[in-house]
């Protein structure tokens, strides 16, 4: 169930059988993005919704496949300039992007030097860059709009990075999984 407090008084904006919310952002457009997940069969999707209506489901590729891991533990979103949704699915080690029409347009899976990519927040910045918190590799991988990866951040007191936000001046603010601290990092020129 997702509802909305407003102004002491709570709306239910929709219920969703068996699936539970877990990562959220705020559109654009006003719309409002939700990873769910389910432990019977263990599925994952994002839904789009205006208002209380789903305006569209993003869980399967073009060939009906589901794009997030049987594994969706945790699952983060984020939506960037062109209103790609870029989701986060740690138990399939793996950052899934998908245009508009939810059609895919390429997953990432870290970086060959460590031994296994384990995403959690997902932010976008001004520039369509894709930053994403790697706990177990206590960094931030900083991805291009289409994939290419640009660079990391690490030291800077990151300690398994696990939740991001960012301003509009591009200062990032990290959350640890483990530490009760939030760091600020100014990772742009």
């Amino acid at each position: 169930m997702i509802c909305v407090n407003r102004n002491g008084l709570i709306d239910t904006l929709i219920k969703l059988a068996k699936w539970s919310p877990f990562g959220i952002c705020n559109t654009s457009s006003g719309d409002l993005l939700v990873c769910l997940r389910t432990d019977i069969g263990h599925q994952g999707k994002v839904v789009r919704l205006s208002g209380s209506n789903v305006t569209q489901e993003i869980q399967y590729d073009t060939e009906g496949k589901p794009l997030l891991s049987k594994k969706a533990s945790g699952l983060f979103v984020a939506e960037n300039k062109n209103s790609d949704v870029c989701v986060s699915d740690p138990g399939g080690e793996a950052v899934i992007v998908v245009n508009k029409s939810g059609n895919l347009r390429f997953r990432f899976r870290g970086q060959e030097m460590f031994e296994c990519f384990t995403p959690y927040g997902i932010v976008t910045d001004t520039m369509s860059q894709i930053l994403v918190a790697d706990r177990d590799n206590d960094s931030i991988h900083i991805i291009d709009c289409d994939g290419k990866f640009l660079r990391f951040i690490k030291g800077s007191g990151l300690h398994q990075p696990f939740s991001l936000s960012i301003t509009k001046n591009n200062l990032l603010f990290v959350s640890s999984g483990t530490e009760d601290k939030i760091s600020i990092v100014q990772y742009t020129d």
